[in-house]
């Protein structure tokens, strides 16, 4: 039987101290409403453990993994969501895997949201914003239940006997801006494309300061040789990593993926103008080389085909 508690409550009604709540994720937030967001929704998921379990989250282990996803470390029957914008916090229990979303109507802000839908959807709801943001909210849930966001498969850009190199780009735009010495750069999809990382011992020529990191969106559950390496025409530097790719154990419950450190450049067809650029959707991130046997290369070659 599923059990499910829900609780929804705006920051300026939580008057309580909320800096018992304060950890190295929280402190990250340079949007103080953002912020406050996130605080409220952990003090009300609080308050629903203890009600639930007579357990306060630390008593269950309450933590976020590299992406950002809550889990309880010390009992993984119980599951929970979050969501909040706008200064409206929205957070649920339960027993079973849950996902929840809701999203303020801004028409203007429509087509920013079309990368969630295939173009067949597109073409019935482009023209009804209340639509498109109801779906839209309904997709953006369903990726919370099932861990995984709107990410575009991997373009192929060669395919051979034992080789595989796959080209992943980013989902959404990102806008970069260097004003003396300040870098400024934003991201601008529903989950985030990159993170800051620990700064690099040098900074390559051709590329603005600051030291970042993409997540690799794509689980490889196949025993396989994988490489990370520089694409072409790409807008970012990247640093080379390689790693060995394992069958996954079907009892595995989280999965971290690896990470791969990269500069924004300050040179390329996506700088505007001096110091500005725009990174558009589907700009090369990086390569990934997968050397595999033939069986494994075979059903890749027959996905896109297919596709």
């Amino acid at each position: 039987m599923k059990n499910i508690e829900i609780s929804i409550v705006h920051i300026d009604n939580c008057e309580n101290d909320l800096s018992f709540y304060e950890d190295d994720y929280t402190i990250k937030f340079k949007d103080e409403k953002r912020k406050r967001e996130s605080l409220v929704a952990r003090f009300q998921l609080d308050l629903l453990c203890i009600k639930i379990y007579q357990k306060n989250l630390s008593e269950l282990g309450f933590s976020k993994d590299s992406l950002g996803r809550p889990f309880f470390l010390f009992d993984s029957s119980i599951h929970c969501s979050i969501t909040h914008s706008f200064g409206w916090v929205i957070v649920a229990l339960s027993n079973t895997p849950i996902g929840i979303d809701f999203e303020k109507i801004i028409p203007e802000q429509k087509e920013d949201l079309k990368l969630a839908f295939t173009e067949n959807e597109w073409r019935k709801v482009a023209n009804d914003s209340n639509l498109v943001f109801t779906l839209f909210s309904m997709k953006e849930s369903y990726s919370k239940l099932i861990g995984r966001g709107f990410s575009i498969e991997p373009k192929l850009i060669s395919i051979s006997k034992e080789k595989i190199v796959l080209q992943q780009g980013n989902h959404a735009e990102m806008l970069v801006q260097q004003k003396k010495d300040e870098f400024y750069n934003v991201d601008r999809p529903w989950m985030r494309q990159y993170y800051k990382a620990q700064e690099s011992d040098f900074l390559p020529e051709g590329c603005f300061p600051g030291t970042y990191k993409f997540y690799i969106p794509w689980i490889i559950d196949e025993n396989a040789s994988i490489s990370i390496e520089q694409a072409e025409d790409s807008p970012f530097y990247i640093y080379p990593i390689s790693f060995e790719a394992r069958r996954i154990d079907p009892m595995t419950q989280y999965i971290e993926p690896p990470f791969v450190n990269f500069h924004f450049k300050d040179t390329g067809s996506h700088m505007i103008k001096d110091g500005f650029g725009k990174i558009i959707r589907q700009s090369p991130m990086f390569n990934m080389v997968i050397l595999a046997n033939g069986i494994i290369v075979e059903r890749v070659r027959k996905f896109y085909e297919q596709d």
